[in-house]
């Protein structure tokens, strides 16, 4: 199998799974379901991409090294923290200066830049599901009201969270 195809076909399993789940919720559905989009997300990573060289290399170097890997799994294990530098650089027994210069060098943006990607990546999921309320989604990723989230949302994402989910999932790709 060619490295292309078994990069695809490592991807499809936990897409195909991740559907099943989402189409057919039980008890733990949401447990797996986030597993999964970390478990697609790592797989995405490990693809060659001739477009995204140094960001995948970013994102791999920040799993391997140990204090930046402890911050992500960190931001991973509860996005809806209100998550500080310092918090972070405490959670890996170094400096805040040390944490984000490393963190920047390693990843390519800090770690609060960092969470606000995942939490908008989450967020984005939550409306495909179409299972929770904006205000609800807003909660689970970190945000204290539906309005901080709307508007943190369409700065990422260039639409609100309503015009998000109501769009057709083919046309989705067109938003960040």
């Amino acid at each position: 199998m060619a490295a292309s195809a078994e990069a695809s076909e490592r991807v499809r399993a936990p897409l195909a799974m991740n559907e099943v789940e989402c189409s057919r919720p039980r008890v733990g559905s949401d447990f797996v379901i986030t597993r999964l989009m970390e478990l697609i997300l790592v797989e995405v990573l490990r693809t060659p991409n001739p477009g995204r060289e140094g960001w995948q290399a970013g994102m791999l170097a920040g799993l391997n090294d140990p204090v930046i890997s402890r911050a992500l799994m960190a931001l991973h294990g509860d996005v809806a923290q209100s998550w500080t530098t310092e918090m972070l650089a405490r959670h890996c027994g170094t400096s805040r200066s040390a944490l984000a210069e490393r963190f920047a060098r390693v990843v390519g943006y800090g770690p609060i830049a960092y969470l606000q990607q995942w939490r908008i990546a989450i967020a984005k999921e939550q409306l495909r599901r179409g299972q929770m309320s904006v205000g609800e989604i807003a909660l689970l990723v970190g945000f204290r009201s539906s309005s901080a989230f709307s508007t943190a949302f369409k700065r990422a994402v260039g639409c609100s969270p309503r015009e998000f989910e109501q769009q057709p999932v083919g046309s989705l790709e067109q938003h960040k």
